[in-house]
């Protein structure tokens, strides 16, 4: 997912049981990189983020999101160098 916010923001993360809020900034795209790219990079980069959008009650927000995703039935590999031979990580193979 790709995110770009206005000037208004209101994209919150969660963190150690708290709502962290992610700063706006109109020369920036906010990625969240979800279970298909941390399948293909073996778990390098982690994802799970949990996150929401909160309403300014003043303001109107405006974001711009995009989503990629692979075919249902497609399947994801990690390239022969990222593979590990133990699965005790919980790596991908």
């Amino acid at each position: 997912m790709m995110l770009h916010q206005d000037h208004v923001g209101g994209l919150k993360i969660s963190s150690g049981n708290k709502w962290l809020s992610v700063p706006a900034r109109q020369d920036a795209f906010g990625i969240n990189i979800c279970d298909t790219f941390m399948a293909f990079c073996n778990r390098r980069y982690k994802s799970g983020c949990i996150h929401r959008a909160v309403m300014d009650e003043e303001r109107k927000r405006k974001s711009l999101v995009y989503f990629v995703s692979p075919k249902e039935d497609a399947v994801v590999r990690s390239p022969e160098d990222l593979v590990v031979q133990s699965s005790r990580d919980g790596l991908f193979s």
